[in-house]
């Protein structure tokens, strides 16, 4: 089960395990001069690991649940101002009580309207919603849902992310012709106003080197917008108009350099043969907190779940499958959605529901929660909206 699920994920990822040395600082694109903010240097793979000996506290919040909020397929969670934004389908808001607030849900081609909903952002107390079908950024007040404006977008993208009122586009599978002056240089990743949408005020990344990294390796988390690069196993922070290198994983025994990869990319491999190799890693959903950084990644064939303490410069690696938990206690798994809440990594999914009927109510109690939340978790079935979790990681 575990080799299917690992192939599954290498051929979604597309990407090539290796990892590389550092020297000075980053540039505007990426070379060999550049040092990280933070390295992980993990030893091994830690297995059969209790929950409470990752975790130091956690609680739930059990999202309501009436027709007009009922949630399906979540594709991404947002946790903003105390609110909760959930897309699924439309995007749905609750309290950090689980209320439901308000919806935005409106299909059609009229204003406010929109076909499907392929990322969302939020900036400022403004949520943009990205309708790629009808190539434009819808935007709604945040407080309350309404419908603000809409901009036409001139070019398709899997996604866009918006931070400090600018745009953050992929440019994976632009035509060349959409931007004749801004190619030179193939970059992968544009930086644009609301002004001017077709001339970038940024241009990152060589699209050679990051030609077959899959789309989804950057996104906006806790303010700051991160760029992923899975074959050097390296995450960039865009700062004061660059990007600028924030945390790499060094892990032992694997020394790849960018030539080497640039070789295997110019080969033209296929999977199988990356994986026959033993080449074969993701390192997605890089989160951070004030004082970790957390990171899901395969090694050997194994889910797994990365924690960095920041000042001490530890780092843990956790077999996601091997974590040993009771009933009552939260999953920490490989993917889904998450996001940061303070000091809390937040999870959210509906696989085990049906669990809380189980729940120890001493244990319950014991951890702090109060009688009606306990009483709110027994009351959930296969039908209930799903749960949040949080978690905070013990120091380590």
């Amino acid at each position: 089960m575990k080799v299917i699920i690992y192939l599954q994920t290498v051929i979604i990822v597309l990407v090539l395990f290796a990892c590389t040395g550092n020297s000075g600082r980053g540039k505007e694109n990426v070379d060999n001069d550049k040092v990280f903010e933070f390295i992980a240097e993990p030893k091994s793979i830690d297995e059969n690991v209790a929950f409470s000996d990752i975790v130091e506290r956690y609680k739930y919040i059990v999202l309501e649940t009436t027709e007009e909020c009922l949630i399906g397929k979540i594709e991404k969670f947002i946790i903003n101002n105390s609110r909760i934004y959930i897309q699924s389908g439309g995007v749905f808001c609750f309290d950090m009580d689980g209320n439901f607030l308000y919806s935005i849900n409106n299909r059609g081609k009229g204003p406010g309207e929109f076909i499907k909903i392929y990322s969302f952002s939020i900036d400022n107390n403004i949520i943009y919603i990205y309708d790629n079908t009808q190539a434009r950024l819808l935007c709604y007040n945040s407080d309350n849902g309404n419908y603000i404006d809409t901009y036409k977008v001139p070019y398709s993208t899997p996604s866009i992310e918006i931070l400090d009122s600018s745009w953050f586009v992929d440019t994976h599978q632009f035509p060349k012709s959409m931007f004749p002056d801004s190619f030179n240089g193939q970059e992968r990743l544009f930086r644009l106003s609301f002004d001017n949408l077709l001339k970038p005020l940024n241009k990152f990344f060589p699209e050679k080197r990051f030609k077959l990294i899959a789309e989804g390796q950057g996104y906006v988390s806790g303010g700051n917008y991160f760029f992923i690069d899975p074959y050097m196993l390296e995450v960039y922070q865009f700062a004061k108009d660059r990007m600028v290198p924030f945390f790499s994983v060094n892990w032992p025994g694997k020394n790849l350099s960018e030539a080497d990869v640039l070789g295997l990319i110019n080969r033209r491999l296929t999977i199988t043969q990356l994986v026959n190799q033993d080449m074969a890693i993701s390192l997605n959903s890089v989160l951070e907190t004030r004082t970790q950084i957390y990171s899901n990644l395969i090694v050997n064939a194994k889910m797994c779940f990365l924690i960095y303490e920041k000042k001490s410069h530890k780092c843990r690696v956790i077999d996601c499958w091997e974590i040993k938990r009771e009933d009552y206690q939260p999953g920490i798994g490989y993917g889904g959605a998450k996001c940061i809440y303070g000091d809390y990594i937040c999870t959210i999914g509906s696989y085990n529901q049906r669990k809380f009927t189980n729940f120890n109510l001493n244990n319950l109690v014991e951890n702090g929660y109060e009688r009606k939340e306990v009483l709110k978790l027994k009351s959930i079935n296969e039908n209930s909206n799903p749960v949040i979790s949080l978690m905070k990681i013990k120091a380590l």
